[in-house]
This record gives structure tokens, C-alpha cells and sequence, in this order.
């Protein structure tokens, strides 16, 4: 380890399910280790990983339906869209403007 350099790093423990944080550093006595438990924020890490994974696939299941349900909605008014368009220019009581009835 160089003069002044500083090493941190994080141990899950083998043969415990506790967290650990270590730092080393150079100091007048020769090396300091510094240790600190972290093994709740490392559950809460991890949660926070588990919402977001189930966030981001609610957010995908969301798409599909929406465009799913567009496409379904634009599919029928069509040709709801074409039969209004054809009675709008169609003559009250089936006559057409040359005197015929349809057939």
C-alpha cells in the first residue's frame, strides 16, 4: 500500500449473513483498520432493488395494455366510422336522387 492511500471495501460474511465496511489507511503507527456494520443498509439496498425490479415490469405490463387497448379501440371505429359516413350521405327513406328505390 502506498504512503497515504486509502482502501475501503465491503465484506458479506461467509459464515454470517452480517455486512461489514473496512477501511484502511497508512497512519503514524503504522495501519489503521477501521470497521463499521452494514449489513442494514445492505437489506435496504436490496429491497430497494427488489421495488425497482417490480416497478420497471409493472411499467412494461402497463405499455402492453395501453397499446393494446389502442389498438382495440381504433380497430371497431372504423368501420363504425365508415357506416356513419355512408348513412350521412344516404337519402331519407332509401330513394335515390334518380327516382329509384334501392334493391
Amino acid at each position: 500500500m502506498e504512503q497515504r492511500e486509502i482502501r475501503q471495501f465491503e465484506l458479506g460474511g461467509q459464515y454470517t449473513d452480517a455486512w461489514y465496511r473496512m477501511t484502511v489507511f497508512p497512519s503514524a503507527d503504522g495501519v489503521t483498520v477501521l470497521g463499521s456494520e452494514i449489513t442494514e443498509r445492505k437489506r435496504m439496498e436490496g429491497a430497494l432493488q427488489d421495488a425497482n425490479t417490480r416497478l420497471v415490469e409493472a411499467d412494461q405490463r402497463k405499455n402492453e395494455f395501453l397499446g393494446m387497448l389502442s389498438h382495440e379501440l381504433r380497430n371497431p371505429l372504423t368501420p363504425i366510422r365508415n357506416s356513419l359516413y355512408i348513412l350521412d350521405r344516404a337519402t331519407p327513406g332509401g330513394i335515390r336522387p334518380n327516382g329509384r328505390t334501392r334493391s
